[in-house]
Parts: structure tokens; sequence; C-alpha cells
């Protein structure tokens, strides 16, 4: 085992939960719920907004694999509005509130180490890699965590369309893989 081995799956982890808080946040999470009543955001326009709004709106449907493009298509008039480069800093923001609240230390600099070393791939992680640093370590640990998530996804991406998997093929095969299970059913 190399010295960087315990520090990637540390970071790694790190990141998931970083990533999975942040999915709950959307949902239920004061601090995110107080940001899309303030902006009446609700649902996919935050989602969509605070997630892609690290590149150009015009990119987000040839960003997104496992969401049918004439959906973010339908939704982009609506996020447009909501000048998506602000409203990822206030998404930020939130999110770093409620990331202190549930784990008031600061994060460790590992996701950050990890963060940096990544030579993203995909317009989105890009984006999400060139987004400015605030200072806090809370938010930026949020930053640095969809980084690592979006550079994930390309990934899964780029391999189901070399598998010429369609969408809710790659989610089954992720779903089976996740859960532990014999991958050769699938095949």
């Amino acid at each position: 085992m190399s010295e960087a081995e315990p520090l990637l799956s540390a970071a790694a982890r790190a990141a998931d939960r970083v990533c999975h808080l942040m999915w709950l946040f959307m949902r239920q999470e004061p601090e995110v719920l107080a940001l899309v009543e303030d902006r009446h955001t609700m649902g996919f326009p935050h989602y969509l907004t605070s997630r892609m709004g690290v590149i150009p709106p015009q990119r987000w449907a040839d960003e997104v694999f496992i969401v049918p493009s004439s959906l973010i298509e339908h939704l982009r008039p609506r996020c447009e509005p909501l000048n998506p480069a602000e409203y990822v800093d206030a998404a930020l923001k939130a999110a770093g509130r409620a990331l202190a609240r549930l784990v008031p230390e600061a994060p460790t600099s590992a996701l950050r180490e990890l963060a940096d070393l990544v030579e993203a791939q995909g317009a989105l992680a890009s984006g999400w890699a060139s987004w400015h640093r605030s200072g806090d370590d809370h938010g930026d640990a949020v930053r640095d965590a969809m980084i690592l998530r979006e550079d994930r996804a390309h990934g899964h991406y780029e391999a189901a369309r070399e598998a010429q998997l369609a969408p809710l093929q790659l989610i089954m095969v992720l779903t089976q893989a996740w859960r532990g299970g014999d991958l050769t059913v699938l095949s």
C-alpha cells in the first residue's frame, strides 16, 4: 500500500459524506430550505442551478447523461433568470452553513488536497474545479466534494456511452454495484 492510498481512501469517504449531505440539504436542511424559499427555486430549478451554474446554461443538457435533455431544456428558462453564478455562491454558502451546523469542526485538508489533485474531466467537473474558493472551510469542502462528484459522474457517463448503455441501464448497473450484487445478471 502506497503512502497516498490511506489519504485517498479517507478523502474519498469524506467526499462521499459531503455529497450525501448535499443531497439531503436540497430536501430538508433549514439553511437550504431558506434559500429555496427566499428565491422560489424548490425542486429541479434549485438542483440544476446550484449544481450546473458553474457552466453556461446552454451546455447543461449536454453534461447530464441521466436526465432527459428535453427536461433540462424545458427548465432552463426558469433557471437562467436566477443568475446561475450568483445562485451557486448562495447555494454554497447555505450548504456550508448547514455543514458547519452538522459538523462544527473544520474539515480536514485531505478533501481539499484530493480536489486539487483531480485532473477534472468534462465541462461540469472542470467548471467546479475552476470555481473560486470562498475562504469558508465548510463551503469550500462542499465545493471540493462537488469537483470529485462531478468528475466521478463524468467517468460513469463516458463508460456508459462506450458500453452503449442507456441512462436507465446505467442507473441499474450502478445500483447493482453499489449494493454489492452480481453484475453478470445485467449483461
